[in-house]
């Protein structure tokens, strides 16, 4: 069993470790009606962010969560269901940008135990987005693999992920 998720570190390819913070509450968004909610975790009741609650017959929701990296943020979306499609994408970010203006937004297209495709809005923040997926994939015990394999935009990144009793750690390796 996998400890709470606390306080995530992940050294992102510079020296030191960089605190990464996740929100405990669960993020999901809607790219139809355009909206972004929160279930809280002790009442199990969404609380609107941006549009509705309400969800057309027929649309998907995707699970995101809002990271926190030192000083730069990163939404990382996790589907459900299946991954979003690039119509998809475009709103889903839309969406987050009435949110949040400048964070990117990391797209978990495929996974599997181990390793993960993702679709990043912005170039600049690959390495973040690769440390991200890997220790919410561990964090969320998803996958309990000791190391990843994580392809932002094409390029693959070896990441390890480790609980130190006070927080969960990534650090991107050399590939």
């Amino acid at each position: 069993m996998r400890p709470d998720l606390g306080e995530v570190r992940a050294s992102i390819g510079y020296p030191g470790f960089v605190e990464v913070r996740v929100r405990t509450e669960q993020l999901f968004v809607n790219p139809v009606p355009g909206s972004l909610w929160v279930r809280d975790l002790d009442t199990q009741e969404g609380r609107v962010v941006v549009g509705s609650l309400e969800s057309p017959a027929g649309s998907a929701q995707f699970q995101a969560a809002h990271a926190e990296c030192g000083a730069k943020g990163i939404f990382v979306i996790f589907h459900t269901e299946r991954a979003p499609t690039a119509q998809e994408r475009v709103k889903i970010v839309d969406v987050l940008r009435k949110h949040v203006n400048t964070d990117p937004v990391a797209f978990v297209l495929q996974q599997e135990t181990g390793r993960a495709m993702v679709e990043l809005s912005e170039a600049d923040a690959a390495q973040t987005a690769a440390v991200a997926v890997a220790v919410l994939k561990a964090v969320w015990a998803w996958d309990e693999s000791p190391s990843f394999t994580i392809s932002v935009n094409g390029k693959d990144y070896a990441v390890a992920t480790d609980f130190d009793g006070i927080a969960w750690q990534g650090e991107v390796l050399p590939c």
